[in-house]
């Protein structure tokens, strides 16, 4: 292989996200907001941070390339391959362009928040020579539900596999992380022209088991995955609480309120709480974070918030009690991100200004 190809992306945002239903029956997965993000931006937010600038992006609905386009303008040289039909995310990549092959491609997912420095990612994949290259991180066995890798001296994959493999488990297994980069060359040919392929399941153990150089990177933290909705409100509650920080840094303890949102003098807003543009918080609202209030989000007089996710255009009653709650409706989300998405489309990228800039740096 060779350490001097190009590096570029691929960001795998077709698939159909049935796990997180009802809110994927009107917009894909990498739409839905998460955080008042699009779940979309927290893999690109992770490629803005490196210096990789040709990204590929794999897509199914229409509205990914346009709300992304919208969003992300000017930050990457973007490559769109629609995927006319589902090839699982091994099978995605026959779709990219034929140069792709030449380079060594970082392969991220479109709807997980990821920690990975990529730039420390690269260059231990690089410095390796290896075929491919896994972010992993330690976790508790008792709460790990991926894949599994087995590495001589923490760096070269001898195994790899589901946790049900047979691999050996302890209180901790290092899992990974769901990021990889592929070289050019000889991990190519295992992915089949017109197949159905997962990444996960044929690729990766195909080339342990052929004596491809599969290198391990350890990153100190593993990823959350916004795979049913209970994870869409507790990854919304983790981010909030810091537990991404620094790349993903809401900031201090204090509220954050867009400067297109309106919050009532006399509504209370304790911890961290993110009132997102367009929303309104009326007088004798209490909020208790970590919570958020969604884009065009309406939370009515005297309500009481507590731990919970009032998405993008829904209204909160006067008076109601929420805690511990996902509340809104998906078509109430697809209107009020569109809307915004047109008039200011860093609203539905990232934590916007005066706090934060869109690559979630304190000003």
């Amino acid at each position: 292989m060779s350490t001097h190809a190009p590096v570029a992306a691929v960001v795998l945002a077709g698939g159909h996200g049935s796990r997180l239903a009802p809110w994927t029956d009107h917009l894909p997965k990498p739409l839905v907001p998460a955080a008042n993000r699009l779940a979309v931006s927290y893999s690109l937010e992770l490629l803005a941070r490196s210096d990789i600038r040709d990204v590929a992006v794999v897509y199914v609905d229409p509205r990914v390339r346009s709300w992304v386009e919208r969003a992300w303008a000017g930050e990457f040289d973007f490559v769109w391959v629609l995927e006319r039909e589902r090839k699982g995310t091994g099978g995605a990549l026959t779709d990219l362009p034929r140069d792709f092959r030449d380079k060594h491609v970082v392969v991220l997912a479109a709807d997980m928040v990821n920690t990975v420095n990529l730039e420390e990612l690269v260059a231990a994949h690089l410095e390796s020579r290896a075929d491919v290259s896994l972010a992993c991180a330690w976790a508790p066995a008792e709460i790990w539900e991926g894949d599994i890798v087995e590495a001589d001296n923490g760096r070269h994959v001898t195994r790899y596999g589901p946790m049900t493999a047979g691999l050996p488990v302890s209180e901790q297994v290092l899992g990974s992380v769901g990021v990889q980069v592929l070289a050019p060359g000889r991990v190519w040919s295992l992915i089949p022209d017109d197949t159905f392929t997962h990444l996960s399941d044929d690729v990766l153990p195909a080339a342990v088991a052929g004596g491809l150089a599969v290198g391990c990177f350890v990153t100190p933290q593993f990823p959350w995955d916004f795979g049913y909705p209970a994870e869409l409100h507790e990854g919304a509650s983790l981010l909030l609480a810091d537990e991404f920080a620094p790349l993903f840094a809401f900031g201090p303890s204090a509220p954050f309120v867009d400067p297109d949102a309106r919050v009532h003098a006399e509504a209370t807003l304790v911890g961290p709480v993110h009132v997102a543009a367009g929303a309104q918080v009326e007088a004798g609202v209490h909020v208790v974070g970590p919570s958020t209030i969604g884009h065009e989000a309406h939370v009515g007089t005297d309500a009481r918030i507590e731990r919970s996710v009032i998405m993008p255009g829904h209204r909160v009653p006067a008076g109601a009690h929420l805690k511990d709650v996902l509340a809104g409706t998906p078509s109430e989300v697809e209107g009020a991100l569109t809307r915004w998405l047109e008039r200011r489309p860093d609203a539905v990228r990232c934590w916007t200004p005066p706090v934060f800039d869109c690559a979630g740096d304190a000003r």
